[in-house]
């Protein structure tokens, strides 16, 4: 679990313990597991055999989840708690350290390496000029400054930074800045992506 995301200033870690029950996200949406991503009316599939698995077919420039199907959610978007925003800025997805993470969609990497709290991070501008950060990694498989497109690989999970444990906390944000989140579930729903 996340303890707190913000740079600079220490939070006491919220505890999840009530939350895990019944993570509903804003809308009344269950998120219990991932579906394929749909690209010009077309499925595209991961593989079964869960985390840590490649697509089976992941066109250029496809909006797609973060992780692989079934990866489950230990925290979700909005949840109140005592973190800087007062409540929880993205999605945590319980998984092993070691489990892949991809590129929701085509942009650029701004940031690949250290990034306070939120340990060894990548931080993606998206050609749409959103920003898609994937925190606590264990390794990085990108550089600063280089094109992504969606579905490409760019780390593994680990507990880098302020958790509790392994885990990726995946947020989707207006601009670089915290604070600019907005509900990565609504986001990659108007991309055609389903994370229910």
């Amino acid at each position: 679990m996340c303890t707190k995301h913000h740079h600079g200033e220490t939070r006491p870690a919220h505890s999840h313990g009530r939350s895990r029950r019944g993570l509903l996200l804003r809308g009344g949406a269950l998120l219990a597991g991932l579906v394929p991503a749909v690209a010009a009316g077309r499925a595209v599939g991961w593989p079964s055999g869960g985390p840590g698995g490649v697509p089976e077919e992941v066109p250029a420039g496809l909006w797609t989840r973060p992780l692989t199907a079934g990866s489950p959610v230990s925290a979700s978007y909005g949840i109140k708690g005592d973190w800087l925003a007062g409540y929880h800025t993205g999605v945590d997805f319980a998984v092993d350290t070691g489990t892949r993470v991809y590129s929701i969609g085509p942009g650029t990497i701004e940031i690949a390496g250290e990034y306070g709290d939120y340990g060894e991070a990548v931080l993606i501008r998206l050609d749409d000029g959103y920003f898609a950060l994937y925190a606590h990694l264990s390794t990085i498989d990108v550089k600063r400054d280089r094109r992504v497109d969606g579905g490409e690989r760019l780390g593994e999970t680990g507990a880098t930074g302020r958790v509790t444990g392994p885990h990726l906390h995946f947020e989707v944000r207006a601009t670089r800045n915290y604070g600019s989140d907005v509900d990565p579930v609504e986001y990659l729903a108007t991309r055609g992506v389903r994370m229910d």
